[in-house]
């Protein structure tokens, strides 16, 4: 940890630096994704599997490996998808909603 984040330079605690969303800006690929790679992991009491995907950087598709969450209490995961638009293929993040 730097001596600025740790002199709170920041004017926040450690605590709301953990829980702010992450940002992430929406790339365009010019061209199509590579095939989803099929993975069966075992069933984790406790955790949903998200499936890995492929991200657009630096011009080339990169495979983002797959993980394992904890279960949301009243929420169900809902799958990333790729989303073709007229500037080209986008990745949809999943996210977790209410039923």
């Amino acid at each position: 940890m730097t001596e600025w984040l740790r002199a709170g330079a920041l004017g926040v605690s450690m605590s709301t630096l953990l829980t702010l969303p992450a940002c992430y800006a929406e790339v365009a690929a010019p061209v199509a994704p590579p095939p989803a790679r099929v993975v069966v992991m075992p069933a984790r009491a406790g955790f949903v599997w998200i499936d890995g995907h492929h991200e657009w950087r630096g011009g080339q598709w990169v495979s983002v490996a797959g993980r394992y969450e904890p279960v949301r209490h009243g929420h169900r995961w809902v799958p990333g998808r790729y989303r073709q638009t007229a500037r080209g293929h986008l990745w949809v993040h999943g996210h977790w909603a209410r039923y």
